[in-house]
Formats: structure tokens, C-alpha cells, sequence
């Protein structure tokens, strides 16, 4: 089963998600239990903005029949979050949301259309946009498939919207794009549990806008929006305009890039068109990135105030207790952020971490009760001290799912991050990027199937939480499962001289599965430090 994950509000300096989680792992009661499929592809879409917004969807029923199992429309309260099921093949789909006064501000007991109902990225119809005409209003920031076309011929409003065309056919890929042809309304994001590229437009256009696109403005004046040159109608002929890509331009050959005005601001913002292979049944990440806001009207932005950031997302439907450790014996630089915090179900943090952040791990821990001190206060992956871990002793205990970085400032060594089960397993995670590196992750819960003699620790309805490494059930001094004694080394170590090593491997082979993984070639990942690469560790993906 694929799932796709839309999320709003995310920036490229605070990285907030707004966006379409992926892999996300159902289950019948609050522990893990299994997953349950219930569609070829699910979609989950996030508010993460701290406003309502209306998000809202529309399918081109003249290109497919395939709908999304979903309301046309809905209101989404700051950090909410809703999932629903999308055929395999839904074809010429979006989903878009809105700015600060788009699909924002509306009020569905007026008549009038979509100018009246919302001050921006209205639609047909009403709270529901209408199935055949309830397009979004432009200007947008759309995700976009090639078979899309958004209208260019509205009022001047903003949009913010994301489209796909997903395949059944393992011959066919899917295809998804971050379009701004109609305009920008909000930073947009799509990423997936694949690995494959990231299309996304990662800035806020809206300040820096060219003074002839710029707009629409809120109350306070600032811009919510930047109108493409199409739609700002520059050269006054939009049938037969090189903005347009119309009339006497409407190839390729005849509509080059030099000869659209303000291409290059918008092509600035580094979106990128991406096709997915379809027989990977995969779940999208679209995510609407929106910068904070100095106050609630939104006319100031969050500036960056280091060069990294890091968004630790809590998708388990059951609260977590993340835990960060750095290794001070190797580098002193650490996160701004708490050593430990409390996530409840769909709960996303934010926080800086700088440049040379090296030997830092991220873990969640289960079932907590810090009344109680030291690493039992917590089922699995406790540690010492209480809700916040000790900075230099506070690593986690086994078993536990470890997420591992170290960044790197010099442009001459890349980033290097890993999920490491090398200490066992207790929650499933993925480590995703806004750059297009490689995922790293363990998205399986590896408790029910765990091996018996590695099974455990177990709740209080008896299901297991956590599953040991074949190394913390034996005698660690000596031992081929520890790499240790005399099995110190990658010769004398290697993975068939572990036990149960394919049991983990085998359901995440994008982990670390043990001391000497490395050679697999699917254990340590690395991102060109020169890419800046903000980071997301996604828990039950």
C-alpha cells in the first residue's frame, strides 16, 4: 500500500510541515499492531500552519473517472490532519490549500462565487468545490501532471495547489510536479517513501515579488502572493503571449524560457519536475511550505537563525517521548531544542541544529511515566535522567530505534545519517531531506514477527513493543552478533556470522542492521554538505 502525505506550512529556513506523510502504518489498538490496507495509495493531509485553513480537492473528471475517497473540500484547524484513500488510478488530481487569504478568511453563508466566499483561492461551489468546476483560483503554487492544466483566466486571487497522476500500470510511472505556472500562494513540497526526487518550491516569493506581479496584500499590506507574468497579463495579449506560452508561441520551440518574463525569479526557487515508477505502489509527500509569522495577521516572516533545520513528526496515533543525545566527547555543537518532550499523536517540532552537529541521534520512547526516574521511567528507549535525557549520559536504552547524524560544515564532507537498529528496535522511522538524498529508514513494525528469543519488551496487553538485538541477548564481550572480542573487525564480522541479521534487514533494508552494515551499501547514507540539506525524522512513516 502506498501513502502520500500533504502537509502545510513548511519553509526552507523553519521547516514546518504542511504535507502528504507517508508509509504510515494503521493500526487496530493504541500499541503497533499491524498495518491494514484499505487502498492502493493513502493520502494524509496535514495543517501544520498555526491558522484554519480550507483545503480542498479536485479530480478532472474529463481525464479519469478514479476520486479520491474524500470531501471536495473541508476545514482544517492549525495541526490538524486528515487521511483518506486515493485509487491507483487517480488521474489529473490536486489538492491545494491556501495562504493567508487564500482558502483562509472564508465565509460559505455568502453567495458570489469563489471572490466572495473566500478572499482568495475560492472555488465553485462552497465549503465543497463543485466536481466538475471547483478548480482553485489563481495565482497558485501547484503541484502539477503533465495532464493538468490550470486555468489562467480568473480573478486576481492566490492559490496553493499540488496534483497527480498516479499509475496501475507497472509500465507507466506516476508523475507529480511542483508547479508555479499560475502563480505562487505558498512554499510546496512533494517527497515520497521511495527515494524518489524531491519536486518541491522551497521559498516564500511573496516579499521579493517583482512589483507588477506582487498580490495579493493582507489587511497590514504585506503580500500573500506572486501572480505569474501570464496571469498579470504583462504584454496585454494573453491569447497570443510568449508569458502565456499562447497563440502564435504555444510550442515548445516557440515559447522558450528566455522569452518569459521573471522566469528566472521563479525558477529560483528550485522546483523540479519527478516521475515515479508505479509498481512501487508508493506513497507521495507533498508538502506546502509556509514561513512563520511574527503575528497572527502573518506580515512578518521567521528569519533563519541557524543552518540547519530538523522536524522530528510524530504520525504514531498514540503519544511518544522523543529523546536527543549528542556525543560530547567527539564535537560540542548541539540542537536547540530540549534533550527529551512529550509528542502526541500527528505532533510535529521544529528546531535549529548547526552545521557541524556530529555524533547526534534522535529515538522515541513508549509508554512513559516520568513520576518514576532513570531509564525505567519509559517501557522502551529510556534513558537517564527523566523527560529530559541527561547530556552526557542520556542515550537510549535497548532495544531502540535510532535515527544518527553528523553534519558536516566543510563542503569537501558530506552529511552522513542512518536508522540504526544496531541497538534493536522499538518504533518505525524515516529520515527524509528537501535535497533528494536517499532515504534512510525502517518503516516496518518489527514487533509481532520479532524472533522469539529477541521479542520484547511487551505492554500490558502482552504485545510486543520493542524487538533485542541478536547482540543484547548474548554475551556482548566476545561475540560475532557484537562485532566484539574477537569479531572487532568487518573481516572477522560479517553479516552471515550474525544471528537473525536477514530478520532485520530483510523487512528495512534501508538500515543499519549491524555493527559492520556498511557494506551492504543500504546502512549509511550521506547528502553533499554543500546542499544545506534541513532534515525530517518522521516516526511510525
Amino acid at each position: 500500500m502506498g501513502i502520500v502525505w500533504f502537509v502545510y506550512c513548511t519553509y526552507q529556513s523553519s521547516e514546518l510541515a504542511f504535507g502528504i506523510l507517508n508509509m504510515k502504518l494503521f493500526f487496530a489498538s493504541a500499541s503497533l499492531a499491524g498495518l491494514s490496507t484499505v487502498a492502493a495509495r493513502t493520502f494524509t493531509v496535514y495543517n501544520a500552519c498555526p491558522f484554519t485553513i480550507w483545503p480542498a480537492l479536485f479530480t478532472d473528471l474529463h481525464a479519469g473517472s478514479a476520486v479520491p475517497n474524500f470531501k471536495t473540500g473541508w476545514e482544517a484547524p492549525a495541526w490538524s490532519t486528515v487521511t483518506f484513500s486515493v485509487p491507483d488510478n487517480w488521474t489529473a488530481g490536486r489538492i491545494w490549500a491556501s495562504n493567508k487569504l487564500a482558502r483562509r478568511n472564508c465565509d460559505f453563508s455568502r453567495s458570489g462565487g469563489p471572490t466572495a466566499q473566500c478572499l482568495t483561492g475560492g472555488c465553485n461551489g462552497g465549503l465543497e468545490c463543485d466536481r466538475n468546476t471547483g478548480t482553485g483560483v489563481p495565482p497558485a503554487t501547484i503541484a502539477v501532471v503533465k495532464l493538468i492544466s490550470c486555468p489562467t483566466s480568473f480573478t486576481n486571487v492566490a492559490l496553493d495547489c499540488s496534483e497527480w497522476t498516479l499509475s496501475s500500470n507497472p509500465n507507466i510511472p506516476d508523475n507529480y510536479d511542483i508547479s508555479l505556472v499560475d502563480g505562487y500562494n505558498l512554499p510546496a513540497r512533494i517527497s515520497n517513501n521511495k527515494g524518489c526526487p524531491v519536486a518541491e518550491c522551497a521559498k516564500d516569493l511573496g516579499p521579493n515579488c517583482p512589483a507588477p506581479l506582487k498580490g495579493p496584500f493582507d489587511s497590514t499590506g504585506f503580500p500573500v502572493g506572486c501572480k505569474s507574468a501570464c496571469f498579470a497579463n504583462l504584454d496585454g495579449h494573453p491569447q497570443d503571449s510568449a508569458n502565456c506560452c499562447s497563440g502564435s508561441h504555444n510550442t515548445p520551440q516557440t515559447c522558450p524560457s528566455s522569452g518569459v518574463q521573471y522566469y528566472s525569479y521563479f525558477k529560483g526557487s528550485a522546483f523540479s519536475v519527478s516521475s515515479l515508477r508505479s509498481g512501487s505502489t508508493s506513497s507521495l509527500t507533498a508538502i506546502a511550505m509556509k514561513l512563520f509569522v511574527a503575528s497572527l495577521t502573518g506580515s512578518a516572516l521567521l528569519s533563519s537563525v541557524a543552518a540547519r533545520t530538523f522536524t522530528v513528526y510524530n504520525a504514531c496515533p498514540f503519544t511518544i517521548w522523543p529523546a536527543v543525545f549528542t556525543d560530547l566527547n567527539v564535537g560540542s555543537a548541539v540542537p536547540d531544542v530540549p534533550t527529551g518532550w512529550e509528542a502526541p499523536a500527528w505532533s510535529v517540532r521544529s528546531f535549529n541544529v548547526p552545521d557541524n552537529w556530529t555524533a547526534g541521534r534522535i529515538w522515541g520512547r513508549r509508554n512513559c511515566d516520568f513520576s518514576k526516574s532513570g531509564p525505567d521511567s519509559c517501557l522502551s528507549g529510556g534513558c537517564n535522567g527523566g523527560l529530559l535525557c541527561d547530556q552526557r549520559t542520556g542515550t537510549g536504552v535497548p532495544p531502540v530505534s535510532l535515527a544518527e547524524w553528523t553534519l558536516s560544515a566543510d563542503p569537501n564532507i558530506p552529511d552522513h545519517y542512518d536508522v540504526s537498529l544496531v541497538d534493536g528496535y522499538n518504533l518505525p522511522m524515516r529520515i527524509t531531506n528537501n535535497k533528494g538524498c536517499p532515504v534512510a529508514d525502517c518503516p516496518v513494525d518489527l514487533g509481532p514477527n520479532c524472533p522469539a528469543p529477541l521479542k520484547g519488551p511487551f505492554d500490558a496487553s502482552g504485545f510486543p513493543v520493542g524487538c533485542k538485538s541478536a547482540c543484547a541477548n548474548g554475551n556482548q564481550a566476545n561475540s560475532p552478533n557484537c562485532c566484539s572480542g574477537d569479531f572487532n573487525r568487518p573481516e572477522t564480522c560479517p553479516p552471515s556470522g550474525v544471528q537473525f541479521y536477514d530478520y532485520f534487514k530483510g523487512n528495512c533494508p534501508n538500515s543499519y542492521a549491524y555493527a559492520y552494515d556498511e557494506s551492504s551499501g543500504t546502512a549509511l547514507f550521506t547528502c553533499p554538505s554543500t546542499a544545506k540539506a534541513d532534515y525530517t525524522l518522521t516516526f511510525c512513516p
